[in-house]
């Protein structure tokens, strides 16, 4: 068997470990070991019952810049530790299981850490050795003791010493290797560096999904990421819907369509790049009559207040129209003479919330700074072009790290918009 990572090779590597009764004794060799990766030997370990005398890990020197006396303190807990020693680099990373009855080899290049065992691409060969194969396999972990020494107090307080250089350097390769390995991401808005976004609700995953680079893919990990992403945002309606429902504002009538659609496809012009929660008008306003079910696209030619994750952070949106065929566009236009004077002051109302409203290929107009929202919309407003209105919260905005302060944005925000909702949305007096 071969494994290279758990989506494709359809099991976990561990769970191969796991996989063999009676065992003896256990050999690990390893360039690199975190704590996960003692975590992954101690339930090993326990799975068996096998003793500290039967279970070795020979190590590399530099198995580690993430406080190594601490990983070297868990793991002498549960095995005999060695530490290569002399001028080459020590770089197997094999595991050997010996039992009464069988035995098993995984070697490849998967490191004894979680991003070995689960996160990386890796390559690895999983096998059952024949007794010639076995006698090659001892050779070379007699080989392993021979390049290596047993660790000792005085190595564990050597490598406690370092800690803090190990530290800085620790951090100066995050920074490096970041940059190598993001030729593909230098378009990407900003990086898992950019925010320490540990404590914030929606993490750098969720906004990493609506990236441009991965707004046309459908493969199972960018459908999982959009997942996860598109439960999160169902869980803040479920706080706040019934308050939105005040507003006379609603989602959408099938429990389907709540969110925007987490898949490329015809409707979103085969792009994710954004997810959100859409409240608008009820099903009677849109599919005029009650009749028979309209298609999903209907909901979306009339304006709603939405919130949302784009790729630059979580957005509080009046989305107006779409290019073609947008309602309340036509209805605005009919009545914009009418209600001009009002529409203005509306906007006037508003400042101060950093909202702008923006048009496709046009310029935006800023709430705050700009004035005749009238002729702006006369000017620019029209068949072919998006139109809404954004408040923007950065991915490390205060007012958004937790759900209880999401929720309390997302209403405060609904509040705030819906004036302007009403005045430029056709709804019918008598539903």
């Amino acid at each position: 068997m071969f494994y290279w990572d758990e989506n494709n090779s359809g099991f976990k590597l561990e769970k191969q470990l796991q996989l063999i009764d009676n065992v003896k004794t256990i050999f690990v060799s390893t360039a690199f070991l975190s704590s996960d990766g003692v975590d992954i030997l101690q339930r090993l370990i326990d799975k068996y019952s096998v003793k500290r005398e039967n279970v070795t890990v020979c190590l590399s020197a530099e198995f580690s810049d993430d406080h190594p006396s601490d990983i070297l303190v868990a793991l002498n807990k549960v095995a005999k530790v060695r530490i290569a020693r002399g001028n080459r680099l020590f770089h197997p990373k094999l595991y050997y299981i010996q039992s009464n009855t069988d035995n098993l080899l995984i070697f490849g290049s998967s490191n004894l850490t979680g991003g070995g065992f689960g996160r990386n691409i890796e390559f690895n060969s999983i096998s059952h050795p024949t007794n010639d194969e076995i006698i090659q396999i001892e050779n070379f972990i007699s080989y392993c003791h021979s390049q290596t020494d047993e660790l000792t107090t005085t190595y564990i307080e050597f490598y406690k010493s370092q800690e803090i250089k190990l530290s800085e350097l620790k951090k100066v390769k995050a920074q490096i290797y970041t940059q190598l390995r993001s030729f593909d991401k230098k378009d990407d808005p900003f990086t898992e560096y950019t925010y320490d976004l540990s404590d914030f609700y929606f993490k750098f995953s969720d906004y990493e999904s609506c990236f441009s680079r991965n707004s046309t893919l459908n493969t199972p990990t960018i459908i999982e990421q959009r997942k996860h992403l598109q439960d999160k945002l169902l869980v803040i309606n479920e706080i706040v819907e019934d308050k939105i429902n005040q507003l006379n504002l609603f989602t959408h009538w099938d429990k389907n369509n709540i969110t925007s659609l987490n898949r490329p496809c015809p409707y979103n012009n085969y792009r994710v790049d954004w997810l959100g929660v859409r409240y608008g008008k009820r099903r009677e306003e849109v599919c005029f009559g009650g009749g028979v079910k309209e298609p999903y696209e209907s909901f979306t030619k009339h304006a709603c207040l939405q919130y949302n994750i784009y790729s630059t952070g979580f957005y509080i949106v009046l989305f107006f129209a779409v290019p073609n065929d947008a309602w309340d566009r036509k209805y605005l236009k009919e009545n914009i003479n009418k209600i001009g004077e009002k529409l203005n002051q509306q906007v006037q109302s508003m400042k101060g919330h950093g909202l702008v409203w923006q048009i496709s290929d046009c310029p935006d107009f800023n709430f705050d700074t700009d004035t005749d929202f009238v002729s702006y919309l006369k000017q620019n407003d029209g068949e072919g072009k998006f139109s809404s209105l954004n408040m923007r919260f950065a991915p490390n905005d205060p007012k958004i790290k937790t759900l209880s302060d999401i929720c309390e944005v997302v209403l405060e925000g609904f509040k705030l918009l819906k004036p302007l909702y009403d005045l430029i949305v056709w709804r019918p007096k008598n539903i």
